[in-house]
């Protein structure tokens, strides 16, 4: 956390403000390897298997061992994909509410609103690009002018912006159906007034993802679970893989006969 501190404070950041984010941070962090590591805990042989979408092009690997860690890899990657996407969220709206006095709406379609140079931004947070295709643009946009739309009904002064947030990328910034959408370095710094932040923010995911050595131990025991029991289902005499088996495992299922007669 020291690179980024100095990185922010360079850029006329408050320390204090700084010092609360950075332990919202590790809070969020800790809560992220729980997680992580109770995911892990609950993922079966039979769920790891089936979430191979095509088992049979791993046939160039003949070690059950790195089979396995290839799909507890895949596994892991996609859990922490999700739990990023709310530690993101969580981040941009304490940062928000610390650093532009900002409050959480009580209506539905924004995380959350603060006043800045004149204009009032009523906010909703993209954490990754997966989050669109989850919760698709237009529906985004849509709840997010009705958020708007109650605030300004609620306040005169000042005008109300709705404002579309994505916590990384590169895209330009514009206005779309009405509400500015910012990406990455420009978020980062409307939420928090500090034009190298997104520095920060890139930082703190790093180390929420790393320094487990719960997670790593359970990842290996994982491992070594999953491999026997591999071994013991799908695997030869010989020791070799029976991909046969692992594929009609995956997919076998005819069941037409019924509807095609």
């Amino acid at each position: 956390m020291e690179v980024e501190v100095e990185v922010a404070l360079q850029s006329g950041a408050d320390e204090a403000r700084l010092n609360a984010v950075r332990d919202f941070s590790c809070q969020l962090a800790r809560t992220l390897q729980a997680r992580r590591t109770s995911a892990l805990r609950r993922l079966t042989l039979e769920r790891l298997l089936m979430a191979d979408s095509c088992p049979g092009t791993g046939q160039t690997v003949k070690n059950a061992t790195e089979y396995i860690v290839r799909l507890v890899d895949k596994s892991v990657a996609a859990v922490e994909r999700r739990l990023l996407d709310n530690y993101l969220r969580d981040l941009a709206v304490f940062v928000a509410v610390r650093n532009r006095g900002g409050k959480q709406p009580e209506t539905s379609g924004a995380d959350v609103g603060f006043e800045h140079e004149d204009k009032y931004y009523v906010v909703s947070v993209v954490p990754s690009r997966r989050w669109i295709h989850i919760h698709p643009l237009p529906g985004l946009l849509a709840e997010l002018k009705q958020a708007a739309a109650c605030v300004r009904n609620a306040q005169a002064y000042p005008p109300v912006q709705p404002l579309l947030g994505y916590c990384y990328g590169k895209g330009r910034s514009r206005v779309a159906d009405g509400c500015l959408v910012v990406h990455g370095q420009s978020f980062w710094y409307l939420v928090s007034s500090v034009k190298d932040f997104y520095m920060c923010v890139a930082e703190m995911c790093e180390r929420a993802l790393s320094g487990d050595d719960l997670f790593e131990a359970e990842r290996a025991n994982a491992i070594n679970r999953f491999t026997r029991e591999f071994v013991e289902r799908f695997c030869d005499p010989s020791g070799a893989i029976d991909w046969k088996r692992l594929v009609e495992f995956n997919s076998r299922n005819y069941d037409l006969d019924q509807f095609l007669t």
